[in-house]
């Protein structure tokens, strides 16, 4: 044995410590990295993913300021409130249905002037006009298994109590609420997936009343008069709240009056100034009821129209391990002091793409093994 071989075998079991501690230290540092790109700590339990998707309300006419939608159980329509450029939703890493978490207004939508004719639904009303703006959630809402209310089928109406795990109250014995005949029923489709979270909004409102006439008129040969008065939007919708939310919106006013020209369905299409008419009270209340993938039927049997509301929604939830699309619906009814009674819904219909923290994570795989190649080919009988 040569005099400098235990002075080699030394330095080589010294430099393999130096390089096990430096690897440890760069896989300590790839771990905690992964950590913050996934939730902020290495032991995660959640993490932001991106969101695309969109929001669509109605506030008490099957023609509203998302657009008309008919009489139908059809997939949930595409709406005019869409994810923000940064939108984002927390997610739970675990079984599925992953839970899911959104901080206010992750979708938004400006004001856009919109005049909606809406006599075929309801004789009072020629026309609604409407600028309005939304945002979604107003504020921090989370979505999960079991977080819509109640047991799996759920009957409730306005002065009934609300829903408990336990209790399905339905709608029998006297109502102490304004409306009697508004009806929510809730099924479950598979995981009771689902929870509150309401928009806020704002912009304005106008609603052309019929004062005298039945659309097609033409005040040039007979009456057809018209009394504009403001709708205060509410600030929240009733759409998507828990079960008994309640707003009240609108305003007394002494409507501007004019002489109308109007086709069949409502939409004017020539006015002529009259004057200032006797104040006008439209006051609307609504009742709201939550988001959920299951089924929805709400009705409405005492509305001021040609016929009864009756909607049936669906949604769904095909994500897989948080990723993939999910359609969440709702409902609301609402009655107004003048104009009667309709029923309103939503649909909220979002995608989750895969995070980007996979690829990170791959990069940081191959880093780890680059890294342990290095370490094994500078120790002696490892690649020379």
């Amino acid at each position: 044995m040569r005099v400098g071989d235990g002075h080699e075998n030394r330095r080589a079991r010294k430099e393999f410590r130096i390089m096990k501690s430096r690897s440890r230290l760069w896989l300590g540092l790839i771990g905690f990295a992964l950590g913050v790109a996934w939730g902020g700590v290495p032991a995660v339990q959640s993490a932001p993913y991106s969101l695309t998707g969109n929001l669509r309300l109605g506030f008490g006419f099957p023609s509203n300021f998302l657009g008309a939608v008919p009489h139908t159980p059809w997939p949930a329509p595409t709406g005019r409130v869409w994810a923000t450029a940064n939108a984002t939703v927390q997610q739970t890493l675990g079984p599925d249905p992953v839970k899911m978490t959104f901080a206010p207004n992750q979708l938004t939508a400006p004001a856009v002037q919109r005049t909606l004719p809406i006599f075929l639904f309801n004789a009072k009303v020629f026309q609604a006009s409407t600028a309005l703006s939304a945002k979604w959630p107003k504020a921090a809402v989370t979505f999960q298994k079991a977080g819509r209310l109640g047991p799996a089928t759920v009957t409730w109406c306005p002065g009934r109590p609300l829903p408990t795990p336990g209790l399905n109250p339905g709608c029998a014995g006297p109502q102490a609420g304004p409306l009697g005949s508004g009806l929510f029923r809730y099924t479950k489709t598979l995981n009771q997936f689902g929870g509150p979270g309401v928009a806020s909004i704002g912009g304005n409102a106008a609603i052309h009343m019929v004062i005298s006439g039945v659309a097609p008129c033409d005040w040039a040969t007979g009456p057809c008069l018209a009394g504009v008065v403001p709708a205060t939007p509410p600030a929240s919708p009733a759409a998507g709240a828990t079960f008994g939310f309640s707003t009240n919106a609108g305003v007394g006013a002494a409507p501007n009056l004019f002489n109308v020209r109007a086709i069949a369905n409502g939409l004017i299409t020539a006015t002529s100034v009259v004057g200032t008419g006797a104040g006008l009270s439209n006051i609307a209340t609504s009742f709201g009821a939550p988001w959920t993938t299951g089924k929805v039927t709400v009705s409405i049997t005492d509305q001021t129209g040609p016929i009864n509301e009756v909607f049936i929604l669906s949604g769904s939830d095909a994500r897989v391990a948080g990723v993939g699309t999910i359609s969440l619906v709702s409902a609301a009814v609402v009655t107004r002091s003048i104009t009667g009674t309709s029923a309103n819904r939503g649909w909220l219909n979002l995608t989750v793409p895969e995070p980007s923290g996979l690829l990170g994570f791959s990069a940081a795989l191959a880093l780890v093994a680059l890294l342990h190649g290095v370490a094994l080919r500078r120790l002696p009988g490892h690649g020379g």
